[in-house]
């Protein structure tokens, strides 16, 4: 990390046993940290990761779900927290076992070993780390903690990544942004890439042919963070000729079942439950639309509620409305999806610029939660003649 590194001797010398219920970490990557993190795995004391770009609001709206009495179990060896509809985030915690289920799977089918090189790009509070960090562990291989600032020199990142590295693991976003400014396909020719991976979000198939035969295995991992991956696809050239690459089917000891269109999820992969909220039991509800496809493989249609995937990020926009709504001025505020970003459409609130909005939004919610543009509705959001919200009026 940052030129500096470890042997695994030196990393479980570091490794010490946290004080305290919990451990979070709300800062750059370090290898301090990847010691700490450790440190919790063998006390049993539960890792935390936070984006370093998220405000102090927001870390205090954490720490106060994680102290409330009861809201940890012993089982728990990560939370992590990703966007709530009800206004603040939502804590989803991970048990070793369902870590160890993952990691198991994932190295059985990606072949992983001490000779393997991770590439770890995404946030640790993301749980694509959970593979680029302890799968590498696992696997007694090298791991190199990448910062977000990496993603300015695309070109640069996209060397080193091919030549250097022989696990790349990342989101389509971040993929194509090195494809289109650092030329990462036809570096991933010439490069050691052994197995190339997204997830997260929909891979544009368009986009995706540039990659298919860059690298010996490309794979499609599907699943929220509730369940971590709980489909995967090895894309196939036929793939490639349709609309959409399936999420394909469910690792071994996995059970899926769509459910009046949406999907369910059954197996040692999934959460307890939300942050002192109630029990899954083993099965999660998806909320995602899917399909049978070809094969009989699954394919993702959309969601059965709001909630969006921008760059990865699962986004409610409720969340955002709920600070909107607090703005003097705005008595509605509904926000949609739009090419570059999230636009706010607000009932009665004329006087409000979007550097006091973007402002708020700042000191309340991650980066990745502001809006670009505001649709101003003086008279009223558009209504239905049934007196409800007329959401295909709103432009996107």
């Amino acid at each position: 990390c940052g030129g500096e590194s470890l042997t695994y001797r030196e990393l479980l010398a570091r490794a010490r046993a946290p004080r305290g219920r919990y451990l979070l970490h709300h800062g750059p990557k370090s290898l301090a940290g990847a010691a700490a993190w450790l440190g919790c795995l063998k006390a049993g004391v539960p890792f935390v990761p936070l984006d370093p770009s998220w405000p102090a609001a927001r870390v205090r709206q954490v720490r106060r779900q994680l102290d409330r009495a009861g809201a940890l179990k012993r089982s728990d060896a990560m939370v992590l927290f990703t966007s709530g509809s009800e206004g603040e985030p939502k804590g989803i915690p991970l048990s070793l076992t369902n870590i160890e289920y993952f990691l198991d799977w994932s190295a059985r089918l990606l072949g992983l070993g001490p000779g393997d090189a991770f590439a770890n790009l995404a946030p640790w509070g993301f749980d694509l780390s959970i593979l680029d960090v302890l799968g590498a562990w696992r696997a007694g291989g090298r791991v190199e903690f990448f910062q977000s600032e990496a993603v300015y020199d695309p070109a640069a990142l996209s060397a080193r990544l091919a030549g250097e590295f022989t696990r790349v693991y990342a989101t389509p976003s971040l993929l194509m942004h090195l494809e289109a400014r650092g030329g990462l396909a036809g570096r991933l020719t010439r490069g050691k890439v052994r197995s190339l991976v997204y997830a997260g979000e929909s891979y544009p198939v368009a986009a995706l042919r540039r990659l298919h035969g860059r690298v010996p295995a490309l794979y499609n991992f599907y699943g929220p963070t509730e369940t971590n991956v709980c489909a995967y696809r090895r894309v196939t050239r036929p793939d490639l000729a349709g609309a959409a690459v399936p999420i394909g089917a469910a690792p071994a000891g996995t059970r899926l079942r769509v459910v009046d269109g949406e999907l369910e999820v059954r197996g040692p992969g999934v959460m307890r439950g939300y942050l002192g909220g109630g029990a899954c039991r083993g099965t999660f509800r998806t909320r995602d639309r899917v399909k049978r496809g070809r094969g009989g493989a699954l394919v993702f249609l959309g969601r059965g509620d709001r909630q969006v995937k921008f760059r990865g990020w699962r986004v409610e926009p409720g969340e955002i409305e709920s600070v909107l709504d607090s703005l003097p001025g705005v008595r509605r505020s509904v926000v949609v999806p739009g090419e570059d970003g999230f636009v706010a459409h607000l009932e009665g609130a004329r006087a409000v610029g979007l550097a006091t909005v973007k402002a708020r939004l700042a000191a309340l919610l991650p980066p990745h939660m502001t809006v670009t543009r505001l649709v101003f509705h003086p008279r009223g959001l558009p209504l239905t003649p049934r007196g409800k919200l007329d959401a295909r009026k709103l432009t996107p």
